[in-house]
């Protein structure tokens, strides 16, 4: 009977051991997973499925890593949008600026013939500059109500 108990005790700790080497072993093979994707390959997923808690470990990392895609490809629409931005503010700012220009050259060098035509150039540049403020201050507005809903998604996706 004590051999028997003691066949039955080896047999459990032989179990135990080649268990605990089997997840040694599943681990092991998830951090090298997880190196493979954080050296820059962001298209792989780990596809093994695990028991128990490692299994949600494996599908938090893939789910974090859909998330960074996801980021990622947020952050280059956003910045293609910005250029696109600052290619039309640069245009629109650019056409008042350039009347400005225009008719305070025409008064700089005297270029009017009467007093009516002088008041005519300053009243207009004046407009022009007016118009200039009035565009940069709703591109201000723009900008706060894009850093605003950037902030509102950048908190969705926190609380997730």
């Amino acid at each position: 009977v004590f051999t028997g108990l003691m066949l039955l005790a080896d047999a459990f700790i032989v179990y135990w051991r080649l268990m605990r080497r089997y997840r040694q072993m599943q681990l092991r093979h998830v951090i090298s997973e997880l190196h493979y994707i954080a050296s820059g390959h962001f298209s792989h997923r780990i596809k093994f499925t695990l028991d128990g808690q490692m299994q949600r470990v494996v599908e938090s990392v893939n789910a974090l890593v859909d998330s960074t895609i996801n980021a990622m490809e947020e952050e280059r629409r956003i910045e293609r949008s910005k250029d696109e931005l600052i290619t039309n503010v640069s245009h629109d700012i650019r056409t008042p600026l350039t009347s400005i220009i225009g008719y305070l050259g025409l008064i700089e060098d005297n270029q009017y013939g009467s007093e009516e035509e002088l008041k005519k150039y300053t009243h207009t540049a004046f407009l022009k500059s007016k118009q200039m403020k009035i565009f940069i201050m709703l591109l201000k507005l723009k900008n706060t109500i894009q850093k605003e809903i950037l902030l509102q998604k950048l908190h969705l996706i926190v609380m997730e």
